[in-house]
Order: C-alpha cells, then sequence, then structure tokens
C-alpha cells in the first residue's frame, strides 16, 4: 500500500535522530527487500551523523550497505561511515557479512 510507505517515509523523515543502529538497519532493510528507494527514507538516514557506524553490529552493517545497494543510493556520509566500520570491524564478519559488503561497495562503487 503506498499510502502505508508514505506515511513510514514521512515518519523517518521526522523521527530519524532518535533511531538507534538497529533501527537503521531494519528499515533499510525493509525497503530495500520491497524495492522501494523511497528518497525521504535514503536520503534522511543516509544524513544520519556518523557515530551510528560506531555501533553497528556486523551483521547491521552488512544489511545497511546491502540495503543502500539495492535501490542503488549512494549515501553519503553514512555509506563512507559504515565502510570505516566494516574495516575497523571485518575480523568479526562472518562470510555472509563480508559478501554483503562487498557486493554493495561493487555495485554502488562502479
Amino acid at each position: 500500500d503506498d499510502r502505508l510507505f508514505s506515511a513510514i517515509a514521512l515518519s523517518c523523515g521526522e523521527t530519524a535522530a532518535t533511531f538507534n543502529t538497529q533501527d537503521l538497519s531494519n528499515l533499510t532493510w525493509a525497503f530495500a527487500t520491497l524495492r522501494r528507494n523511497d528518497p525521504v527514507v535514503f536520503d534522511t538516514l543516509a544524513a544520519t551523523p556518523p557515530r551510528i557506524g560506531a555501533g553497528l553490529s556486523p551483521q547491521a552493517t552488512s544489511n545497511t550497505l546491502w540495503a543502500f545497494a539495492v535501490v542503488a543510493h549512494v549515501g553519503e556520509p553514512l555509506f563512507g561511515t559504515l565502510g570505516r566500520a566494516a574495516r575497523r570491524r571485518v575480523h568479526k564478519c562472518n562470510c555472509q557479512n563480508l559478501a554483503n559488503i562487498i557486493w554493495a561497495f561493487a555495485t554502488l562503487c562502479r
């Protein structure tokens, strides 16, 4: 339902500053899974302060990068922040996390 997704996007735009790292990952994953590149959602979350990268788990980091790549949305400064966070924690990533991270960068950095 387009009205539902529009309402969620609007809410995201108004409340993104209160999102924790899991909220960021879950929301971007959900929109990307449905192939909905809503500019309000992805632009707002891409502008999230860099501190967000420090708290993401390896799975949340890879899922968020994957989500931005699926909808072909280069989200700076968040994308760079997540890339640096992934580099610092690469030893904690499992094979799926690594594959998602590599695919996201390969897809968006062509």
